[in-house]
């Protein structure tokens, strides 16, 4: 996923660059996930130190954040044998699930 772009052509740029980057140097291809459009809120909230899908629920960033973790969560897990890359990233993801706007027990 690429956040801060101004489109989603923007968005996939970069990502074909980072993942170019990624088969080069580590062997291993990037799945593009989509992109979060730029929006001055995310930085209001990440110099309060909180998450903007909790300090602005309805902007249009937490909004594309949130159907991106819905689609995060959606994955299918994957054998144990799988390893190396693969694995420290999908243990990652899978394993950082949390609360998002606890007090409106809207789950992320």
């Amino acid at each position: 996923m690429v956040s801060m772009v101004r489109s989603e052509e923007e968005g996939e740029a970069a990502w074909r660059n980072v993942s170019a980057v990624a088969e080069r140097y580590l062997g291993t291809g990037l799945d593009y996930l989509g992109s979060v459009a730029a929006d001055h809120r995310v930085d209001h909230a990440a110099r309060a130190g909180r998450a903007a899908v909790e300090m602005f629920p309805r902007a249009a960033a937490a909004v594309q954040f949130r159907r991106h973790a819905q689609r995060v969560l959606q994955w299918p897990r994957q054998r144990e044998s799988v390893g190396g890359m693969e694995r420290f990233v999908q243990r990652l993801i899978l394993g950082s699930r949390f609360q998002v706007g606890a007090a409106a027990g809207t789950a992320v």
